[in-house]
């Protein structure tokens, strides 16, 4: 409480030294301010000036900058037309060169098989190119030359005699390497020993020598040395033959088709034995006409025995065996006589029905076999492209041949083969519904006898 009332007593009135202590502090800090405000009032102008200088200099570069984009623009422009032409040029280069690529693919196609040996090197070196991703064009550019400059050599020479080297199989089936002679659309050959000479025709992927005789070898001999302008003619059918259109055998038809042609035709072959066998027991049916069932009814009817008798063993087949059943059980009771027409039936049906399943799992799976070799065809095919490219049709000709003969034939089995199981499945039902139909007039003779179904 003292204290309280002496903090009050000071409060109320301070000491002197304090009010000189907080004058002098007072004053320190006006002179500070006033020297502040001062020093304020001097910088300001040439700061002002300073900030006006700078935005001159800001102006003045936003000018030049101005300047220099409007003489800018037209070399932006010129570029822009420039990367423009560049990107055509190299568009029109990158079509010329899928062109040129187009012409020697069927160039290639269209060279004879005897010539393939001279450019064969050069087509090598192309296709390798192509194969390359990391080739650029203008790599690539030099066996498309090489190449187009062969078939531009070619052309010059066609009109006189072509001679260049080449192989050809011989009659033997060995391959002999010797030289060729190519005048308009016949080619001569002749082996390097000079033994043996002739014409040459296109075989698959390999040219197929047709000699001629001693006087003749000696005369293509002599052209091919320069030491003669003649050469030997001989009228051969073999020549004449078109390569492209080959009129081929059955067999060698179906030789191209591949390993898949075999199941095919082996199903084919035991589904037409089997159709012919049931055709054959089908018909061999006897079938009696209402008529004479309806004499033997009447005999059995007046207890004629031995007419009876003699009608029934005139009777043939089912038909017989049904009818006396029926009549050495005509003292039973009918259903007794019922059944036992039932069990004959029973197992009379599937000697009508035996094999007729495998003509319907023929008629399914003869298709499939032609479709699994049209696949084995296409995989070959494809090979055969990675290996010789697009251009060349020959090296991809067994494939194709493959792929389209098995399905061909396996729709030439299937389908007849579906057809004739319709018709010989009809003709089974056909006859079972015969069957029941005596057995029904045998057990309800009491009525007249119908005409019956067939």
């Amino acid at each position: 409480m003292v204290l309280a009332i002496s903090a009050n007593l000071l409060a109320k009135d301070p000491p002197e030294s304090l009010q000189k202590a907080a004058q002098t502090k007072l004053e320190a800090s006006l002179q500070t301010l006033s020297e502040l405000r001062e020093r304020i009032r001097n910088e300001r102008l040439p700061l002002a000036e300073q900030l006006r200088a700078l935005e001159l200099e800001v102006t003045q570069k936003q000018e030049q900058w101005e300047g220099l984009q409007t003489k800018a623009n037209p070399y932006q422009e010129s570029l822009s037309s420039l990367e423009n032409s560049i990107a055509q040029r190299q568009s029109a280069a990158l079509q010329q060169s899928q062109q040129l690529d187009a012409f020697l693919h069927f160039f290639k196609s269209t060279l004879p098989i005897s010539e393939v040996k001279g450019t064969a090197d050069l087509f090598d070196q192309w296709r390798q190119a192509l194969a390359q991703p990391s080739q650029t064009e203008l790599a690539r550019d030099k066996p498309r030359f090489d190449l187009l400059q062969a078939a531009l050599d070619r052309l010059k020479i066609t009109e006189i005699p072509l001679l260049f080297p080449g192989d050809a199989v011989l009659p033997q089936g060995l391959l002999a390497s010797g030289q060729l002679t190519r005048i308009g659309p016949l080619t001569y050959f002749l082996t390097d020993d000079g033994d043996m000479g002739g014409w040459i025709t296109e075989d698959g992927l390999q040219a197929r020598l047709i000699p001629f005789g001693g006087e003749s070898t000696a005369m293509i001999n002599d052209f091919i040395k320069g030491k003669s302008n003649h050469l030997p003619i001989a009228l051969s059918p073999e020549l004449f033959s078109s390569p492209t259109h080959p009129i081929l055998s059955l067999f060698k038809h179906l030789s191209k088709g591949g390993v898949w042609i075999i199941p095919i035709l082996v199903l084919g072959v035991i589904a037409g034995f089997i159709a012919i066998l049931k055709l054959v027991q089908l018909y061999r049916i006897h079938r009696p006409n209402a008529p004479t069932l309806e004499t033997i009814f009447q005999h059995i009817d007046a207890k004629d025995s031995n007419r009876s008798q003699r009608a029934l063993e005139q009777l043939k087949g089912p038909v017989k065996d049904l009818m006396l059943l029926g009549y050495r059980r005509q003292n039973s009771p009918q259903d007794h006589i019922q059944d036992e027409m039932e069990t004959y039936l029973s197992h009379y049906q599937p000697q009508l029905e035996r094999w007729l399943p495998f003509l319907a799992l023929t008629a399914a799976v003869a298709p499939l076999l032609g479709l699994l070799g049209t696949v084995s065809g296409m995989i070959k095919t494809f090979q055969g492209i990675t290996i010789y490219g697009t251009g060349e049709a020959a090296p991809l000709a067994s494939g194709i041949s493959e792929a389209l003969i098995t399905t061909e034939l396996g729709l030439l089995v299937a389908i007849p083969a579906l057809i004739l199981h319709a018709l010989i499945n009809r003709k089974v039902h056909g006859h079972l519904a015969y069957m029941e139909d005596i057995a029904a007039q045998w057990l309800n003779r009491a009525q007249p006898i119908k005409e019956l179904r067939t």
